[in-house]
């Protein structure tokens, strides 16, 4: 299973503010808004897959929604910074995975097939366990970070 190394969490805090709009109908029907939510903070926190924090903004004043997207910029821009450096792979003889079967779709390799060292693309370096080649190729890393 592939997974996302980080992942950020926001949050916006509101205000109500009061609206003076039309005045409701007798002979017809129509929402009428009474109140307007006004942003006035929001808080980010950027985790990592081993539940360290990372990253994490509280932020109050002016400008909350044009300051959120500022900062998830720049965050996401250094963590897919973090996901494209090139680590070397850990080999140990201890790994344990199954040589008998493509950790990626769960079948086991037929005589002559290619097999491959499927390993994190995300800065672990770890080897994941042996695959097909076919399955190592169609897994692909998406450099994205989920909010």
């Amino acid at each position: 299973m592939l997974y996302h190394p980080f992942c950020i969490f926001a949050d916006f805090d509101s205000l109500t503010e009061e609206v003076s709009g039309a005045v409701p109908s007798s002979t017809a029907s129509f929402t009428v808004d009474l109140e307007q939510h006004k942003p006035v903070s929001y808080s980010i926190i950027a985790t990592h897959v081993d539940d360290k924090l990372i990253f994490h903004e509280f932020y109050v004043g002016e400008n909350v929604i044009e300051n959120i997207f500022e900062t998830l910029k720049y965050v996401s821009g250094k963590l897919i910074a973090k996901m494209h450096r090139i680590m070397p792979l850990s080999l140990h003889l201890d790994d344990c995975y199954d040589p008998r079967i493509c950790h990626i779709c769960k079948t086991r390799f037929l005589p002559g097939e290619i097999r491959v060292r499927d390993h994190s693309h995300w800065g672990s370096g770890r080897i994941n366990g042996l695959a097909h080649q076919a399955c190592n190729l169609n897994c692909r890393a998406n450099y994205f970070i989920p909010v």
